[in-house]
């Protein structure tokens, strides 16, 4: 839905004027959290009746986000959540529960990785696929986020070299290997995990994500949001991509790990559902199980990362148990979309002045720093 049609529409359905609209909109890109109007009505700002003004500027947008984490994570820890395989690498052999790499392509610091097979031509990959690979297993891209790229292959028919893949789609090998050349910083191959029976009863045999929001500090680990990505339709991946996809995106308890409600679809047009469209299970209500141990696991692992005062896990609940997927230095939007409460609550306010006492001239004035960048790339696109 067009900014127009949102500003129509929210006039109509809640009394509220567009002018009203754009004046609030105005003021709340002004604030701390820098939010955009797509992001006033993603996070159904315009209730009035469900918020507060206060609250409102509670909320952080995606500019805001990303100037918020450059006070609070050290680049030079940043190559542990942009490189997956150095990621799954380094938690491994510190003990915690990952999906295990069957082989990598095309990824250069892995030629000395002896214990992981890795294939820098395609026909060395051809021949690992039609003859060695552990069927099935899944496969994504070592530099990419939010499920770009990542392929779950469920067979392989070894008389007509044809792959099958999650989403029942048939490929050739020779297919399969052309789309892994789309990503020139490598790709990787896992075994693929099973979800939890619980997990699989309600919806279906494709794993869900937990998406967890961590605050590192000198007491430790907290956990400050969380929510469920979960999977329906054929995709491959469970990302919710904004309701795009067709998965589902789910609110969690943190005292319980009870999911509170599910959207199928954000913003103005807002979509609640209470069974998995695939499955037919109520999900609405539902305790997650290993919930606790989840937590545990999250704590332990983000206290491992140095320089990463801010951290978002992708964590799966598999038959095994909690298994580590990525960390990334802080996702806002999505725990926010589902908790209907702003990160910049008075708690993460005082750890941030903490930190920084000046921070929120410090995310001003950096983002005030890239609007002649922005103005001057939308004239002058990078080649």
């Amino acid at each position: 839905m067009s900014i127009q049609d949102s500003l129509r529409s929210v006039a109509k359905s809640h009394g509220k004027s567009r002018i009203s609209q754009i004046l609030e909109i105005l003021r709340l890109g002004l604030g701390p959290g820098h939010l955009t109007a797509q992001e006033y009505f993603d996070f159904r700002l315009f209730d009035d009746a469900e918020f507060s003004f206060a609250e409102k500027r509670q909320f952080v947008g995606y500019a805001g986000q990303e100037q918020i984490k450059k006070i609070l994570i050290d680049n030079k820890a940043r190559v542990l959540s942009d490189d997956k395989f150095i990621f799954a690498t380094l938690y491994r052999t510190q003990g915690f529960p990952l999906a295990r790499i069957l082989a990598t392509y095309n990824y250069e610091p892995n030629r000395r990785a002896c214990t992981v097979p890795s294939f820098y031509s395609p026909e060395e990959l051809k021949s690992y696929l039609e003859t060695e690979a552990v069927y099935p297993f899944f496969g994504k891209p070592i530099a990419t986020n939010y499920g770009s790229g990542c392929i779950g292959v469920t067979a392989l028919d070894r008389t007509s070299q044809k792959m099958t893949l999650a989403n029942e789609q048939v490929i050739t090998v020779d297919q399969f290997i052309e789309e892994l050349q789309k990503y020139p910083d490598g790709y990787m191959l896992q075994e693929r995990m099973r979800p939890h029976p619980i997990l699989r009863d309600a919806f279906g045999d494709r794993v869900s994500t937990l998406r967890v929001v961590v605050l590192v500090g000198a007491r430790g680990a907290q956990i400050l949001r969380a929510c469920c990505y979960v999977p329906a339709g054929k995709n491959m991946t469970n990302h919710y991509f904004y309701g795009s996809t067709g998965n589902l995106l789910a609110a969690i308890d943190l005292d319980d790990g009870r999911i509170e409600r599910v959207i199928q679809r954000p913003g103005v047009d807002e979509r609640y559902i209470e069974h998995h469209p695939d499955t037919g299970k109520r999900i609405q209500g539902l305790a997650l199980p290993c919930w606790h141990e989840l937590k545990r696991v999250c704590a332990e692992a983000a206290m491992v990362l140095s320089g990463f005062r801010l951290q978002s896990w992708d964590i799966s609940i598999c038959e095994e148990g909690p298994v580590l997927q990525e960390v990334q230095g802080g996702d806002f939007r999505s725990p926010q979309m589902t908790s209907r409460k702003g990160l910049l609550d008075d708690q993460f306010c005082q750890y941030l002045g903490s930190v920084n006492k000046h921070w929120r001239q410090e995310v001003t004035l950096s983002m005030l720093d890239q609007m002649p960048r922005k103005i001057y790339r939308r004239f002058y696109p990078a080649r």
